[in-house]
């Protein structure tokens, strides 16, 4: 099984880190507790948040274009660097279906399966007023990396809504996955919100940016990595809560505040579709245990970030 640089991070360094910390201890009558570093869970955590924005990435590009060459992942389209094929049927009718055929995208993915969109008070992902319901197919399961999707999602656009007038999605998700290496978890959201803090041009962490949105009539800019010239690359924020419960049978809630995937920073010059979080904070927890707190930074365009559980926090790079 596939995993994402995140959980891999998250996983190894955490355990890393407490082997660190555990070699220091000296032996005393009463054994100071270890240090919790567990972070089975958070990879589950990281794997779903993972699968749920890739497949509402897949239907705002399907829907808006009727294909996925584009698509935006981490490194970059579908089209570049990948094997087997993806179709897309019912471009323009409301009900969309994008199926995969053992397809290995340029994000090292490989997909097969069904994934359904049906489009409402609109016909694209930007369109105020938009509810896009997605589902996957029963009979052709979805999979990544065989790892079985399950997922019902519902997709609004509230409008010019946010602060600043920004465009704002409210996105509602039920989601499982059934791993590949054994156990099945889940993960549910209410009523969390993606905001596009450049609608309008605007000025982020001290660097002017130019609109991502130039009207209804105009596809969104989502990914942006020219070296001159306007910088119009989406800036997106992320809030809201979600519950679940890992394959282990450990139930955990998820708190994300103010996270932002600047689709202008491209810090590795051999990874230009490679946009990474830049700033806000996820509150990972566990049953009782102590909350795992991911802080990505105040929006500066690097390469690290940080992970804490209680006293004990270790930096990352991306």
């Amino acid at each position: 099984m596939k995993t994402t640089k995140l959980t891999l991070a998250l996983a190894g360094l955490l355990i890393a880190g407490g082997a660190i910390v555990s070699s220091c201890k000296k032996s005393t009558t009463t054994p100071t507790p270890a240090q919790d570093t567990n972070a089975s869970t958070a990879s589950d955590n990281n794997m779903a948040e993972q699968h749920s924005n890739d497949v509402e990435n897949i239907g705002a590009e399907a829907v808006d274009n009727g294909s996925l060459s584009t698509f935006r992942l981490a490194n970059g389209g579908l089209s570049v660097a990948s094997t087997n094929t993806y179709n897309v049927t019912g471009f323009g009718t409301g009900n969309v279906t994008v199926t995969f055929y053992s397809y290995t995208g340029a994000d090292g993915h490989t997909r097969n399966g069904s994934i359904n969109y049906t489009i409402t008070g609109g016909t694209h992902y930007r369109d105020i007023g938009m509810t896009i319901t997605v589902s996957t197919s029963t009979l052709n399961p979805y999979t990544v990396d065989n790892n079985t999707v399950t997922i019902s999602k519902t997709i609004y656009n509230d409008g010019l809504v946010a602060a600043g007038g920004n465009m704002q999605w409210t996105i509602n998700t039920n989601l499982s996955i059934a791993k590949a290496s054994g156990g099945t978890f889940t993960w549910n959201t209410n009523n969390r919100t993606h905001v596009l803090l450049n609608t309008n041009a605007t000025t982020y962490d001290g660097t002017a940016y130019a609109a991502a949105y130039n009207g209804a009539a105009t596809p969104i800019t989502w990914g942006n990595t020219a070296t001159s010239g306007p910088l119009n690359g989406a800036i997106i924020q992320i809030d809201g809560t979600a519950t679940g419960t890992s394959a282990d049978g450990v139930a955990y809630s998820v708190t994300t505040s103010g996270v932002v995937r600047n689709h202008n920073c491209t810090p590795f010059p051999g990874r230009l579709h490679f946009h990474p979080f830049v700033a806000g904070t996820i509150t990972f927890t566990p049953g009782n245990k102590t909350p795992r707190i991911i802080n990505y930074g105040n929006g500066a365009c690097d390469t690290t970030y940080t992970i804490s559980i209680g006293s004990w926090s270790i930096t990352i790079t991306w």
